[in-house]
């Protein structure tokens, strides 16, 4: 069995569809399909990240248990979408790298709300070129 089938039997314990798993881990649309020889690092650390439970030995080389069998793997193996925090799970769960610290978590959120009015300002000023652009070709 090679990773990406390994993949669809977890996506099947986990009970989830594909695009439901893909949204979940922050993969892109389209990854599992994409997948040809192996998973890689971004997106085994993305997928470990969101789901802990799942033996990694097993993820990548098909040995051991599908949960659990891996000290950083929790042992205990989910049985619906609530005990994974639903669709809009809003835990973080991480790996010992201490994302649930409330420190942490704030200054994500404040750097992500940092980054929305970059992104509202350079929109305003897109919008304000494509007005004069705009305007230059009705006066020609």
């Amino acid at each position: 069995m090679d990773a990406k089938e390994r993949l669809m039997q977890l996506i099947d314990a986990l009970g989830i569809s594909k695009s439901e798993f893909e949204r979940n881990c922050g993969l892109s649309n389209g990854y599992l399909n994409s997948i040809r020889t192996g998973i890689g690092s971004k997106g085994l650390a993305l997928i470990l990240g969101t789901y802990p439970q799942v033996n990694k030995t097993w993820l990548v080389f098909g040995e051991g248990e599908m949960f659990g069998g891996d000290p950083e793997s929790a042992s205990e193996i989910p049985h619906d979408r609530e005990s994974l925090g639903g669709e809009n799970n809003t835990q973080v769960i991480g790996n010992g790298n201490h994302v649930n610290n409330p420190t942490t978590l704030d200054k994500a959120i404040d750097e992500i709300a940092a980054q929305r009015k970059v992104v509202q300002k350079s929109q305003e000023q897109i919008d304000r070129l494509l007005s004069i652009i705009e305007n230059m070709n009705n006066n020609k």
